[in-house]
């Protein structure tokens, strides 16, 4: 049960990153609410990590770090641009769908098992992908809705390198940390690389709003790691993916008159998560 309760943690966690970055971003954009709040991650699993620094395996360093490169580097930037663009409800609800990528790559790559309900469970996400996309009565939105779905891709991803690292070495909070770091490195290397740092800006609403996103993306991290240490990568995805569901419901509450939650939007999410867990759980 207690693998369970962290991955629900996790998604909770998400949820309020959402709500904080959308807030956040009103006096800033994307690209400074990832550096700030990886950055404050970096340091606040840095200063836990030094307090009981443990033995250190170099492979499963490197997997951690490509771990963290894919979620925090590429799958939270799009996550970012996705939240901007479409808002907290859509690009959640689209994003979270990253277990079926977890799924489809965990079975590639560290033979978990598939049963026939995936394919229900896939007719279900591609359902709930129709009803996000026409969420606002319209369907222009086109490419846009490809973002959150690259941050699904690469989050999931990130998910099978992670299990594979801490396969190899048991250290949820050393996983935590190095793939923060190594996500925060690949995006300031992304930013020198375009010309982008110059883009950085951050008011004090905005910063306040992206250390909080930092906080609790950082015991979200934690929650996942120690998760995914004892549990398989198909329902600690699962249980994960359920972020859309808590997103809708901390949008509403939070986001009132800001979040366009059509009923479209609301049913979408739901049976995007109900694929999900068909696809995942069975």
């Amino acid at each position: 049960m207690i693998v369970e309760i962290l991955s629900l943690l996790t998604a909770l966690c998400y949820s309020f990153s959402s709500v904080f970055i959308l807030k956040g971003m009103r006096g800033s954009n994307p690209h400074s609410a990832l550096l700030l709040s990886t950055s404050v991650q970096v340091a606040l699993l840095t200063i836990f990590l030094l307090a009981d620094l443990p033995e250190v395996d170099w492979l499963a360093v490197m997997l951690f770090a490509l771990s963290g490169i894919f979620a925090s580097g590429l799958g939270r930037l799009f996550n970012f641009i996705a939240i901007e663009r479409l808002g907290v409800a859509t690009s959640s609800a689209l994003g979270g769908s990253y277990p079926l990528f977890s799924t489809i790559i965990a079975i590639m790559f560290l033979r978990e098992g598939v049963a026939i309900l995936t394919f229900a469970g896939v007719a279900l996400v591609v359902s709930g992908v129709f009803l996000v996309s026409g969420g606002r009565g319209e369907f222009v939105r086109g490419r846009a809705l490809l973002i959150p779905i690259l941050s699904a891709f690469f989050y999931g991803l990130s998910d099978v390198v992670r299990k594979m690292g801490l396969n190899v070495l048991s250290e949820s909070l050393l996983g935590a940390q190095v793939g923060a770091t190594a996500g925060m490195l690949s995006f300031l290397l992304y930013l020198v690389l375009t010309g982008s740092l110059g883009e950085i800006r951050v008011s004090r609403v905005s910063f306040a709003y992206f250390s909080a996103t930092g906080v609790i993306v950082s015991v979200g991290w934690i929650f996942t790691f120690m998760a995914m240490q004892i549990g398989t990568v198909s329902i600690v995805s699962t249980l994960t993916g359920t972020t859309p569901l808590f997103s809708v419901l901390l949008s509403w509450l939070m986001l009132r008159g800001q979040e366009d939650l059509g009923k479209r939007v609301i049913l979408g999410s739901m049976v995007i998560v109900t694929g999900i867990s068909l696809v995942t759980l069975f």
